[in-house]
Order: structure tokens, then C-alpha cells, then sequence
């Protein structure tokens, strides 16, 4: 009598270790990617918000040109008022120090320039 044994089993699945050493890289994998995508997002975030600041002191610009009404914009913090419309905007990258720009009827400031930071970073905004 002939005994054959089949050493062959069908194990389909995953140990226990191929799973850690895959979760363990995956891990860092993530962890070395995540605080890339976080800054990328907040530059993206603060770009938009200084274009915002852009768009506004235009619109302001412009609507002091077309109403022949002049107009004051007040800036604090991180808060931008326009004066005359009761407006307010806050802003979660860009301070300002304590300042106000003024459009004459004609659309001309009483400044040429903006200052503001931006992330840390001190910047102009040219409003002429």
C-alpha cells in the first residue's frame, strides 16, 4: 500500500505579516505626502484670497468712478469695511495694518499703495 501525500494547500489569503508590512507602508507613504497636500491647499486657499482683495479695491475703484461718490475703505487685522456700503470681509491669510484707503469721485485713491501680509510674507498691492 502506497500512501501519497499532497503537501499542496490552498491557501488563497494573506498572513498577518504581508498585511502589517502593506498597512506600514501605505502609513508612510501618507505620511510623507499628507503635509504636502495641506500646504498646497493653503497656498491655494491664500492666492485666492488675495485676489479677492484685489477684486474688491477695484470694484470699489470703480464704483466711486461711476457714482462720482467717494468711498473709504478701512482695514484692520485680518477685516477689510468698506465705509460707505456698511460692507465687511474677513480674510484667514492676509493681516493688514491699521490703515484706510480713500477714492476721490474720479476713482483716484489717496494712496497709491496697499500693504498687507500674506503667510508671512509682506506685500503691496499698487491701487493707482
Amino acid at each position: 500500500m502506497i500512501f501519497e501525500f499532497n503537501h499542496k494547500s490552498h491557501n488563497s489569503g494573506f498572513t498577518l505579516i504581508e498585511l502589517l508590512v502593506v498597512i506600514i507602508i501605505v502609513g508612510a507613504g501618507i505620511g510623507l505626502v499628507a503635509p504636502r497636500l495641506i500646504g498646497a491647499y493653503d497656498g491655494i486657499k491664500a492666492a485666492a484670497e488675495e485676489q479677492k482683495l484685489t477684486d474688491v479695491v477695484e470694484t470699489v475703484k470703480m464704483r466711486s468712478f461711476l457714482r462720482q461718490v467717494s468711498y473709504a475703505i478701512e482695514f484692520e487685522d485680518n477685516v477689510l469695511k468698506i465705509r460707505n456700503e456698511e460692507v465687511r470681509f474677513e480674510f484667514e491669510f492676509i493681516s493688514f495694518p491699521r490703515a484706510t484707503l480713500t477714492f476721490n469721485g474720479n476713482g483716484f485713491a489717496d494712496s497709491g499703495t496697499l500693504r498687507y501680509v500674506i503667510r508671512g510674507e509682506e506685500k503691496v498691492l499698487n491701487v493707482l
